[in-house]
């Protein structure tokens, strides 16, 4: 069963504050690093939002150095905003 995340938070907007959701998990652990998170449509689910939204919120994600995303694979957790090493491989992820 999908859970459904409040997007309550007044002053932002919809992909800033979904970063935010998933921010908190990653820095909290819930997420950790190479963890993938969950795919676009799973989150379009969880959040009640479209498509375009997750996207910006990814964006942003990945522009504050906490993720980085794969066109076809998906997008997982980096740490210090470092990127999942790619010479080692997405084996290790």
């Amino acid at each position: 069963m999908a859970r459904r995340t409040a997007l309550s938070t007044p002053g932002t907007g919809k992909p800033e504050r979904i970063a935010t959701v998933l921010e908190h998990e990653i820095r909290s652990g819930v997420l950790g690093f190479g963890d993938r998170l969950q795919s676009e449509n799973e989150l379009v689910q969880r959040f009640s939002v479209s498509r375009n939204t997750i996207r910006k919120g990814l964006e942003e994600l990945s522009s504050r150095g906490l993720i980085t995303t794969k066109v076809g694979i998906g997008s997982f957790v980096t740490f210090d905003g470092m990127p999942v090493d790619d010479a080692v491989g997405w084996s290790r992820a």
